[in-house]
């Protein structure tokens, strides 16, 4: 017997139509329907689970690629904050010794 197959169709349980009721009648077609409607509710179980795991596998391509892209921002970023600094703190100095474009011109 296979743990994956579903107890009513193990092969030691044997298939049987049920108790006789008195009058002919037999419950089976009534068991059968219920039956169906709980595999029916267990495929749809199924496809809901393979539907959100893909949506999970989709989110977690997403969010690698948002980690990515901060990564990339952020050194950017830094990259930026650098050379601010080294304009303000290095090259403002000299800037500043240089005579500006009115004097270069001749207006002052």
């Amino acid at each position: 017997m296979s743990f994956h197959s579903p107890v009513w169709q193990s092969p030691s349980i044997p298939n049987k139509a049920g108790p006789r009721i008195p009058g002919g009648l037999n419950p089976q077609p009534c068991c059968g329907h219920l039956r169906q409607d709980l595999v029916n509710e267990v495929h749809e179980i199924d496809d809901t689970i393979q539907s959100l795991q893909q949506r999970l596998r989709d989110a977690e391509d997403t969010l690698q690629m948002l980690v990515h892209t901060k990564s990339n921002l952020e050194h950017d970023l830094a990259v930026k904050a650098n050379s601010l600094f080294i304009d303000q703190e290095k090259c403002m100095g000299m800037r500043k010794t240089f005579p500006n474009t009115l004097r270069l011109v001749g207006y002052t």
